[in-house]
């Protein structure tokens, strides 16, 4: 359903804990916007890492890239083609933007809705969300390629 434009996804949130956290993540976002957001996602029905980016760049986001390249010097293996477990298209192991009511498009989306009234979002130029296959991967491996990215990314700044 569609209200002046925007796809409204629900009548009400799905959960009283999801209200909460969006309140309170739109409250930070005053004074701290996101130019970079992160998901680290487990997945016991994947057989290769793969990336969401729900920024405005999509696929051709230089951070979800860099990532990537992370990823193939990691050694790990990467889903870099095919389709995914929902049937969204993978190239180069990133997968664009989606419209799938996650906690990642919230972040990404330029307008939103929140209590009934369209107001400005977050619009996160950067909204990745890592995609790790928990069974093939054990703990430690998992927080292995999952530090190498995060510190790879404390970097920006520095560039």
């Amino acid at each position: 359903m569609k209200e002046n434009g925007i796809e409204k996804r629900a009548n009400k949130p799905e959960s009283p804990e999801s209200i909460i956290l969006i309140n309170k993540i739109l409250e930070l976002s005053k004074n701290h916007p996101p130019l970079i957001t992160l998901d680290l996602h487990e997945d016991d029905e994947i057989n290769g890492v793969y990336l969401y980016s729900q920024g405005k760049r999509g696929i051709q986001d230089p951070i979800a890239n860099r990532i990537i390249s992370i990823l193939l010097k990691s050694g790990v293996a990467i889903k870099m083609n095919g389709k995914t477990t929902r049937n969204e298209i993978i190239t180069n192991g990133i997968v664009g933007a989606e419209k799938d009511g996650s906690i990642d498009e919230f972040l990404a989306e330029e307008n939103i809705i929140v209590n009934n009234r369209i107001i400005q979002g977050l619009a996160s130029p950067t909204a990745i969300v890592i995609e790790t296959p928990s069974k093939l991967m054990n703990l430690g491996g998992r927080l292995n390629i999952h530090s190498l990215i995060i510190n790879d990314l404390g970097t920006l700044g520095d560039r």
